[in-house]
């Protein structure tokens, strides 16, 4: 199922602090969502790839006039919980989104594991990893009760609040169950995303915000 789509755009321009060492990664990234860079000389430079991308995450949102803000459809979900926190993420499903993410995040230097909704057994998961869960692969037994049974840092679901509503209930879970851990549906901040990468964008940068003021 998509979500995050809108009619497409005309080529849009954003405006970034001139930053050299990381021009190669902004424009790789500006190529994926279809957009230009435009660099402003004599700012503040933006010093890591997590800074870009919130940047620009932040940056489209503004010139869509989109709040930046995480979508979360209900108050029994909470903020990520830093105590386990490590620079790893597991992506379960397939297709152009889970693609989209997992380059995200190897651009980052994170761990990452893509896992396949075919696969029969899950690989083993550790304290403190990132979850996103795309498409059917809600449906897997236990999938969830198996994920918050080892204090993730966050769970993010690529689908809107009803459909993932719906899924869980055919499970056998209910929402309220699963407090307090940190589920975010639908995963990533508002940003007018029009595609898998910029929906993977605006995960990414829902994940390094959340992170970045906690600390």
């Amino acid at each position: 199922m998509e979500v995050f789509t809108e009619p497409v755009r005309q080529t849009e321009e954003i405006s970034l602090p001139e930053s050299l060492h990381l021009k190669e990664s902004a424009e790789d990234l500006a190529f994926l969502y279809g957009i230009n860079v435009q660099w402003i000389p004599n700012q503040k430079r933006i010093l890591t790839v997590s800074e870009l991308m919130i940047q620009m995450a932040q940056n489209l949102a503004i010139k869509r006039e989109r709040t930046a803000k995480s979508l979360r459809a209900s108050n029994v979900f909470k903020d990520i919980d830093l105590t386990y926190f490590n620079k790893s993420v597991s992506i379960l499903g397939s297709g152009l989104i889970v693609e989209a993410l997992a380059k995200h995040f190897s651009m980052l230097e994170w761990t990452v594991r893509a896992i396949s909704s075919s696969e029969n057994e899950l690989t083993d998961f550790e304290p403190g990893e990132c979850f996103i869960l795309a498409g059917e692969v809600l449906l897997k037994n236990d999938l969830l009760k198996t994920i918050v049974e080892q204090k993730p840092a966050y769970i993010g679901i690529v689908d809107n609040f009803q459909h993932v509503q719906d899924i869980i209930n055919r499970v056998g879970i209910s929402l309220t169950q699963l407090q307090p851990f940190p589920i975010f549906v639908p995963a990533g901040i508002d940003i007018g995303a029009t595609n898998p990468y910029e929906v993977a964008l605006s995960v990414v940068a829902e994940i390094l915000l959340q992170i970045r003021d906690q600390q």
